[in-house]
């Protein structure tokens, strides 16, 4: 497979994860359901239904126009079938989200398959988004995983931390969750229409970050 970041994989081993007897994995499917079940209540509570939807479809259009214009950076939307998870994690302010893209290496050579992180922010009310790390799923050659199944790894490992128990023991959102989605601001240089460098201090946090993802996007993400 091809990774959009290289330095950002780590790898599972699908039989480490689903090689149980048959009564423990009904148990842990069960377990992944409540997961998933919380998870999606939780976030369509924050943000609302509909709400939910329209973003869910933001994102098909935007990985649908990734593809289509053949972004260079992404040339395994071309070539292998994928599939957006249902599930999104909201932040309380409900300016972050993150989620995953299932991806199933068909070809006869192919030894695993890949489930990308996905981030979102939403910046005067418009939502960008782009891939994070990935997770490299190991398995036997010509055996790819089903998309269920991948869907039942990325609940064990990318969303099961989403939420934590409150001193009163109820359920709500862990803020540490979406530490992943870190924009180094100030570390980055840019510059104007004109060539000249701009000074981040004289900007604000926002204005910052349209140029972050302005240079870490669209940039990045230039057509063949």
């Amino acid at each position: 497979m091809l990774y959009p970041n290289k330095k950002k994989l780590f790898y599972l081993f699908f039989p480490l994860l689903l090689g149980c007897y048959p009564n423990e994995r009904e148990k842990e499917g069960t377990n992944l359901y409540a997961i998933e079940r919380r998870v999606i209540t939780q976030s369509q509570n924050l943000i609302g239904k509909e709400v939910y939807n329209e973003v869910h479809q933001a994102i098909k259009d935007s990985l649908k126009n990734w593809q289509g214009n053949n972004v260079k950076a992404f040339p395994a939307l071309e070539l292998y079938p994928y599939k957006l998870d249902n599930v999104m994690c909201f932040n309380r302010f409900r300016n972050k989200l993150v989620t995953t893209l299932s991806l199933q290496c068909n070809k006869p050579n192919c030894t695993q398959d890949d489930i990308w992180y996905l981030y979102g922010v939403a910046i005067e009310k418009k939502w960008y988004f782009f891939v994070g790390a990935t997770m490299v799923i190991s398995r036997k050659r010509g055996t790819s995983l089903s998309f269920e199944q991948l869907h039942e790894i990325a609940i064990k490992n990318a969303y099961r931390n989403y939420l934590k128990k409150s001193s009163t023991g109820n359920w709500e959102i862990n803020d540490s969750f979406f530490e992943r989605i870190e924009f180094q601001y100030e570390k980055w240089a840019y510059w104007d229409s004109d060539g000249n460098k701009i000074d981040n201090s004289t900007l604000s946090r926002d204005s910052l970050t349209k140029l972050f993802l302005k240079k870490a996007v669209y940039e990045k993400w230039k057509t063949k």
